[in-house]
């Protein structure tokens, strides 16, 4: 059965996802709950860097694979892109960070994206990829206002054109 293959990304509206392994900006609870509501009981995928940055553990209820040149003790490993989305279940989201999404986004399998806009400019040294826009329109959008970064957010949902 072929895999759903999704994104899921929260950047800021200078396109910024990282800082020094960690997010440019302060958790903020409701971009925190779209994400465990969206991807729990799916597969996810991430970098080495990602899982690190959430402190080397498997997020619950979701079959977790990371992408490393080194076998990882106690978590489903790949060597590549295309050898993680081969373990994963039905759904997968790739979750971060910068080279997994330039990897699917360059899938022939990426088919939905949901992108957390952060409406505040953040200074960091990870930014999501340039993609091409004209393959892409929103289907559906929310907006939200956030205490934690005092901001406004836009919950979006891309599906492949």
């Amino acid at each position: 059965m072929a895999v759903e293959l999704s994104l899921i990304v929260a950047m800021s509206k200078n396109g910024c996802i990282g800082s020094n392994g960690d997010l440019p900006w302060p958790r903020i609870k409701e971009d925190m709950r779209f994400f465990r509501e969206t991807t729990t009981g799916s597969s996810v995928i991430m970098g080495r860097k990602t899982y690190e940055s959430i402190g080397s553990k498997a997020l619950s209820f979701r079959k977790n694979v990371v992408i490393s040149s080194t076998h990882l003790a106690n978590i489903n490993t790949a060597i590549d892109f295309r050898s993680a989305v081969d373990q994963c279940f039905y759904k997968a989201f790739a979750i971060g960070g910068a080279r997994v999404y330039s990897d699917a986004l360059a899938s022939d399998k990426l088919r939905t994206m949901y992108i957390t806009r952060i409406h505040k400019h953040f200074d960091g040294d990870t930014f999501f990829p340039d993609y091409d826009k004209s393959k892409w329109r929103i289907e559906s959008h929310r907006q939200s206002y956030s205490e934690d970064c005092k901001c406004k957010l836009t919950f979006e949902k891309h599906v492949k054109i």
